[in-house]
């Protein structure tokens, strides 16, 4: 009888793999030693699925915690559930595949491909990924807390309420993401880019984004708070509404971003650029703040006239709009 998870009724499973002496062993025992080996009673052996392809086999609910599966093929296979704790998915295809609410955490997901799969509820902390492609994938209420991802591919990517809480991202891509109520506090994003995505009301407060660029990207009433934003680009987004109050800004590209609103108490805003940014209505700026930043004609100052900002002109009382409620 097959372990719990594996049912051959949607499409037949390969025949097996080959033992340490050359002889194919039906996936079931392979699976079965596997759960020994992981009892640590000194039986069973290691699953090694290294090279083999499983696509659109129907696995949910396998357990595979410390496999090696490095290299192997599981384009549109349904792990639904899946127990792949500690994995080795180095190379991995797992293309349109249904690994929602999986288990990913500890996981190695170097150069692996998850194009169009599916990892909504999907737990990948602690999980270190370098190379690995998630274009177009669900991912949404995924968490990667305490995750190490380097130069990934996650354009088009559905993430709403995705969670990098404490997570370490380089060089990664994330182009027209949609990350809507995604939790990015206290996480360090190095290099990265977020042009065109997604942002609303996440939770950024407290994270580092070095370098990295927002441009056209639409961070409605996002939570930005104590955030480090220097040097990052903001070009053409939209910030209505964002929460800015104690950011550093310094050498931050604002140009021509929607700023109506914002909150910007204790911001550094030193060498902020900020020509043609519509602050109308911005709260809690002082004049010594936009007196450090870049501003020109085409600057909309917190009371709804054009800039540049002049000291002591009073510019920097916000003008009230339908964003702000009543004092």
């Amino acid at each position: 009888m097959p372990p719990p998870g594996l049912d051959r009724t949607r499409s037949p499973l390969p025949s097996g793999v080959e033992s340490a002496g050359g002889a194919r062993l039906p996936l079931e025992d392979i699976l079965a030693a596997h759960q020994l080996w992981l009892g640590k009673t000194g039986e069973g052996r290691r699953a090694d699925l290294t090279r083999r392809c499983y696509s659109g086999a129907v696995l949910a609910g396998v357990r595979l915690e410390k496999a090696v599966l490095r290299s192997s093929s599981w384009v549109e296979a349904d792990l639904f559930r899946a127990n792949l704790v500690g994995a080795d998915l180095t190379f991995a295809d797992l293309r349109a595949a249904t690994l929602e609410q999986a288990d990913l955490t500890s996981a190695n997901l170097g150069h692996a491909r998850f194009e169009r799969a599916n990892l909504k509820g999907a737990a990948l902390a602690e999980c270190h990924a370098v190379e690995a492609n998630f274009a177009g994938a669900q991912l949404e209420n995924s968490r990667w807390l305490d995750s190490v991802v380097q130069m990934c591919r996650f354009p088009g990517a559905r993430m709403a309420g995705t969670v990098f809480n404490q997570a370490r991202l380089f060089r990664c891509d994330f182009t027209e993401a949609v990350l809507e109520k995604a939790n990015l506090s206290y996480a360090r994003f190095q290099v990265c880019k977020f042009n065109g995505a997604v942002l609303r009301e996440a939770k950024m407060g407290g994270s580092h984004f070095e370098d990295s660029s927002f441009s056209q990207a639409d961070l409605t009433d996002a939570r930005l708070a104590r955030s480090h934003l220097s040097r990052c680009h903001f070009n053409r987004a939209r910030m209505d509404g964002a929460d800015l109050a104690e950011a550093c800004l310094a050498g931050a590209d604002l140009s021509q971003a929607d700023l109506r609103g914002v909150r910007l108490g204790g911001a550094d805003l030193h060498a902020a650029d900020l020509r043609g940014a519509n602050l109308t209505g911005a709260r809690e700026v002082s004049g010594d703040q936009l007196a450090m930043a870049r501003t020109d004609a085409t600057t909309i100052l917190p009371n709804g006239k054009n800039g540049p900002y002049m000291r002591r002109s009073g510019a920097e009382k916000p003008l009230r709009t339908p964003l702000q409620s009543p004092a």
